[in-house]
């Protein structure tokens, strides 16, 4: 998300549940902000942005705040956002808001006692966290039509619940911990749903597009902003997307996959398997003998992303 780098290209050693970023990395508020941007975060993970765990991840933003409770976390960065919209002289802004409520969707509630629990369970947290952004919003109501922010709403991971005999996340690559939604809204992008694939290392590239700038040309990304203003339409089968699993204390790695179009193909080191995702959208039906050329033509692209992780992400 922040450095549109590849996830098995990212450079780094583990620190608790982060990642200490190799200091080489430039980060999106990094980039924005030696642009002349205003950049700010309001996070939810001292672990993740505290300043004691020296992950790298606040590099760039001129003003953190971080607060484990949504809620209250949505509450200063509307007084903050509210103070900043009196200043006549404000620059233009980057702000990120990362909440933890979808994460901890179980917490609020109890323990689930089946599958319709944890649905019902994960609801509320995602309606929760659709009042948090809209806490965070209102302090641009003020503004003239035309005139509103650039709105990107996006999740690192999705959960689950139940699906492919798992409660949560970070277990497997099927597309209910993969597939997350991505929504971009503001002035110049009109409604409307791009079917093309996409993936979250495109969103560097995307934010600096839609800043004005020129995206690097050392990341894994690409640029939507065409898709988001609808200079070109989307291609169903058109655009891809790697994930991997990378091994950490928590996570024993090794299974990668990649998207194109309606295919998915999933390496889990001795077995493959594929699934047409918009028959079959919770790939419980592995076609993998009935489809051999289109099962070929993505691992050829799988391969081809896997070598790439032995170059270097740093020009």
């Amino acid at each position: 998300m922040i450095t549109g780098i590849a996830p098995d290209r990212v450079r780094g050693s583990v620190v608790g549940w982060a990642l200490r970023l190799d200091p080489r990395h430039v980060l999106v508020a990094e980039r924005l902000r030696a642009g002349g941007y205003d950049t700010a975060g309001f996070m939810c993970c001292k672990g993740f942005w505290g300043s004691e765990f020296h992950t790298g991840f606040e590099r760039g933003l001129a003003h953190l705040e971080i607060d484990a409770h949504g809620p209250a976390l949505a509450g200063k960065a509307r007084a903050w956002l509210e103070a900043r919209e009196r200043r006549p002289d404000r620059p233009p802004l980057f702000f990120w808001m990362h909440i933890l409520e979808p994460h901890n969707w179980a917490l609020a509630s109890g323990e689930p006692r089946n599958d319709a629990d944890r649905r019902t369970f994960y609801d509320r947290s995602l309606v929760a966290s659709d009042q948090m952004v809209q806490t965070v919003l209102t302090a641009f109501a003020h503004r003239a039509p035309g005139a509103e922010p650039i709105v990107i709403v996006t999740a690192d991971h999705g959960e689950a619940l139940g699906d492919h005999g798992q409660p949560f996340h970070s277990t497997d690559l099927y597309n209910s911990q993969i597939h997350v939604p991505l929504v971009i809204a503001g002035p110049g992008i009109p409604a409307g749903r791009v079917a093309e694939t996409v993936s979250l290392t495109d969103l560097v590239a995307t934010v600096l597009d839609l800043a004005g700038f020129v995206p690097p040309p050392a990341g894994d990304g690409r640029s939507l902003a065409d898709l988001a203003t609808a200079t070109r339409p989307g291609d169903p089968d058109a655009g891809a997307a790697f994930a991997a699993m990378i091994q950490d204390r928590s996570n024993p790695g090794g299974v990668t996959a990649i998207v194109q179009g309606r295919w998915k193909l999933v390496d889990n080191n001795d077995s493959f398997e594929l699934y047409d995702t918009r028959k079959d959208p919770d790939e419980h039906d592995n076609v993998l003998a009935q489809h051999p050329a289109e099962a070929a033509q993505l691992r050829a692209l799988l391969d081809a992303r896997l070598a790439a992780r032995a170059v270097s992400p740093f020009p």
